[in-house]
């Protein structure tokens, strides 16, 4: 019981440390430093207990690649767990022997099978001999080379040393590699990510391919509300590579090479484009003493993330799509509208909060439990780097359809245009967003999470005065901002209609 209360105190006292100012800023001693490579580290001290959370976030995701390549920083962030000239192997120098070697057989295949396509399929040839030979060969050094690999070796070490939420991420904007472990494992942790920064080996590069072909499969090809997803997105941009899918194209992934893989992995992921977040029970000091030792000498990329300069043309009407699937039906709405930290974005905040945060909010009072039109319905505010959008996600529910779901959203936004919106309901709002956003500082891991997030996206000073900015909103901003965004020529929908109940 004393040890409840202890815990129950120290996330009273941080809260109410982060929250003391009456306009909803705080102040967290983040300490910012800049190697002489070019990568950013942030450092912030938290003695509550003896872990420390840890990430390396690079500024590069989807955003950044190319069509032909796309879903390639997703491809990269899985072979990062291939291992090193170091870990992953027994014998680095004679396994490399082994992967010259297939590496030539696979180009000798590539032309062996380009030049036998134009000849007659239905005549044994030369190629055709030479193809099985070379195949026969592939498949013995396919098995000689595993018997000097050890699978999965940065993830046994780490476990062993008591680390949790070992994991990595892409998205649009950027690659993030994290986890927690003791604070006095902090030096393993130095030494295993910066050997992997500069030493990766792309092991098993065709056999993870079939892994994440088949993650795309049940992600967004199998997946009905994934599917809804990426053909919402892809018609909600037509210019921005905000359109493309994180995990890319199907036909983009199968035909990366191992030797794209590694061009883009060396033009964009040195350490001056490298973020590393470390949040715990730590000094400064012997911090930056580890990152001097072990980061510091890994050389510069000649390459900066180029910006993305390519602005999305104005939406000039409506876009509507339908996909019918044997599935039940799914709504998906979306408006354009700003990048993060304008006074727009924090006003989208409240009135995402508004319409749908929780039981008691407007869109799940009316929709769910007084119409019962659908089973769940959400609301969100997706700013980024890059203007975003503000969407509905919506689930009807038999034998109501997503045109009623849909008509229903619209009499709710346009009662926000309207009405006035009450004191009370925009103070409560503000008061479960501010409350939400300050227990996510409580642990290490949200703290280290956000501050690489948003260092990437716009600043890790982003998290000071959100809070202060979101509070300054009032009823008449909120009018406002629905009268700017929420119209017809702004919206993108899309849907999923079921075939089996079209055809009933």
């Amino acid at each position: 019981m004393k040890k409840l209360i202890t815990l129950l105190t120290l996330v009273l006292i941080f809260t109410l440390s982060v929250s003391a100012n009456n306009s909803g800023s705080f102040n967290l001693d983040v300490k910012e430093f800049i190697l002489e490579n070019g990568m950013k580290v942030l450092v912030l001290e938290r003695h509550a207990s003896p872990t420390v959370a840890v990430s390396i976030t690079f500024r590069v995701g989807s955003t950044n690649e190319h069509l032909g390549t796309t879903g390639i920083s997703h491809y990269v962030e899985h072979m990062m767990s291939k291992g090193t000239k170091i870990i992953g192997t027994k014998n680095y120098q004679k396994e490399k022997i082994l992967i010259a070697e297939m590496e030539e057989i696979k180009n000798e295949l590539v032309s062996l099978k380009k030049e036998r396509s134009s000849q007659p399929k239905d005549q044994a040839t030369k190629e055709d001999h030479d193809i099985s030979n070379l195949n026969k060969r592939l498949s013995v050094l396919k098995k000689e080379v595993k018997n000097y690999r050890i699978t999965g070796e940065i993830t046994m070490i780490y476990n062993r040393f008591g680390a949790r939420g070992l994991n990595a991420t892409t998205s649009n904007e950027r690659t993030w590699y994290h986890c927690e472990l003791p604070s006095n494992k902090l030096e393993l942790w130095a030494w295993l990510e910066s050997d992997r920064i500069s030493n990766p080996i792309w092991r098993d590069f065709e056999e993870e391919k079939l892994v994440i072909l088949e993650e795309r499969r049940w992600r967004n090809e199998s997946n009905t509300v994934g599917t809804l997803r990426e053909n919402f997105v892809a018609l909600c941009y037509q210019a921005h590579p905000l359109r493309r899918p994180v995990i890319g194209w199907r036909s983009d992934i199968e035909s990366i090479t191992k030797k794209q893989l590694d061009k883009y992995y060396r033009q964009y992921y040195g350490p001056n484009n490298a973020i590393a977040v470390i949040v715990g029970d730590v000094e400064t000091e012997y911090v930056m003493e580890l990152m001097r030792k072990y980061f510091e000498p890994i050389p510069a990329s000649k390459n900066h993330v180029p910006e993305i300069t390519t602005i999305e043309p104005k939406q000039l009407g409506e876009r509507r799509t339908e996909i019918e699937l044997d599935a039940q039906p799914v709504l998906r709405i979306g408006y354009h509208t700003t990048k993060i930290g304008t006074k727009d974005d924090y006003t989208l905040d409240i009135v995402s909060e508004i319409l749908s945060g929780g039981r008691t909010s407007r869109l799940y009072k009316k929709l769910v439990l007084e119409k019962e039109l659908c089973t769940q319905i959400h609301a969100y505010n997706n700013a980024g780097k890059f203007p975003g959008l503000f969407g509905f996600y919506a689930m009807p529910k038999h034998p109501h359809t997503s045109k009623e779901v849909e008509e229903a959203i619209y009499q709710e936004l346009e009662l926000l245009k309207t009405e006035e919106v009450s004191d009370k309901e925009i103070t409560n709002a503000k008061k479960r967003i501010n409350a939400g956003f300050v227990m996510g500082l409580n642990s290490n891991a949200g703290l280290a999470r956000m501050l690489g997030h948003y260092e990437v996206i716009a600043s890790w000073k982003y998290v000071l005065n959100v809070n202060t900015e979101r509070n300054k909103t009032n009823k008449e901003d909120i009018k406002e901002i629905i009268k700017k965004y929420f119209h017809k020529n702004n919206r993108v929908v899309a849907s999923i209609i079921s075939k089996k109940k079209e055809k009933e």
